[in-house]
């Protein structure tokens, strides 16, 4: 009989274990819908490549207007994408933002792009590269600099930024394909697909060729 309560007593404190908590999964093939450009002509000293910074923002995440962003969603943004003189064809830039067909913009970019070494480092602006993300640590602040991903959820205690330290991402008139690197390791795929008649908001930031190597003073 003491035997039997004993065995009850063990089923009861199992049966009352909670369930371990699943960890929290995070969106990995995002669908962008929304892209905006800056402009910051040929920005390095020594370097002819154009650089751009590039943002995305995930279906749902831009109002019609694109006056707000609202999350949940994804941003996934490069800091530094280096684009070749060959690509600019025609097109001329003036130092006024500007708008472009988003079929411009998909054929000024083509090309497929590769995370470069990061800054001050022999592979960094090369023609069809983006700066990978990196911490840069100075006097008390850690800045955040180059390709990065930021998860906006629903329960903001779930929100979190990544940086995108390796990996590719190919422009053509279909769109862009990503393949990329987080800094935990992770696989992070997703695609941006043209739709006929959109339009792409460029601002430009002329006159800041630099002649060292830095992103602090953007």
């Amino acid at each position: 009989m003491k035997r039997f309560f004993l065995s009850l007593l063990v089923v009861g404190v199992a049966a009352c274990k909670p369930e371990p908590i699943p960890p929290y999964v995070y969106e990995t093939s995002p669908h962008y819908t929304y892209m905006g450009l800056s402009y910051y002509g040929k920005y390095y000293a020594g370097n002819d490549n154009h650089v751009f910074a590039l943002t995305l923002y995930s279906e749902g995440m831009v109002n019609e207007d694109s006056t707000a962003v609202e999350p949940p969603g994804q941003e996934l943004y490069f800091e530094d994408l280096f684009v070749a003189e060959e690509n600019f064809g025609n097109l001329q830039l003036t130092d006024e933002d500007t708008v472009l067909t988003e079929a411009h913009v998909l054929a000024l970019l083509r090309g497929t792009y590769r995370a470069s070494g990061v800054a001050a480092s022999d592979s960094f602006g090369l023609a069809y590269s983006f700066a990978p993300g990196e911490y840069v640590p100075v006097d008390s602040t850690t800045y955040i600099l180059g390709a990065r991903i930021t998860y906006y959820e629903e329960d903001e205690a779930y929100s979190k930024r990544e940086l995108i330290t390796g990996g590719s991402f190919t422009v053509s008139d279909a769109g862009i394909d990503f393949s990329l690197l987080t800094e935990g390791g992770d696989t992070l795929g997703g695609m941006y697909q043209a739709a006929a008649a959109k339009r792409v908001a460029v601002k430009m930031h002329p006159g800041r060729t630099r002649e060292a190597v830095s992103w602090l003073d953007r």
